[in-house]
């Protein structure tokens, strides 16, 4: 799984210097700013909501999962009420 993130560098990297333009390439000064912002807008969220999911009960990770875009659970009405109902 960690190949498929340097795969996927390789090839945008080889991609922007055979079809990029030179005059919309970032200089390579400001290449650590851009690495460490791409590392907080996406490395932090999702390490926060894989800490989030495993220190919440099974029961509610599957009603937000359940919610979320795109997600491969059905809405289900009746887990939904009894997340409402039931309280720790």
């Amino acid at each position: 799984m960690g190949t498929r993130f340097l795969l996927t560098i390789v090839i945008a990297i080889i991609a922007e210097l055979y079809l990029g333009s030179d005059d919309l390439r970032a200089p390579l000064a400001s290449v650590p700013l851009l690495a460490s912002s791409a590392f907080a807008l996406i490395a932090i969220p999702s390490f926060m909501l894989q800490l989030g999911i495993s220190r919440a009960s099974p029961l509610t990770v599957n009603v937000v999962r359940s919610l979320a875009p795109g997600s491969c659970l059905r809405f289900n009405n009746s887990t939904i009420a009894c997340t409402t109902v039931v309280r720790r």
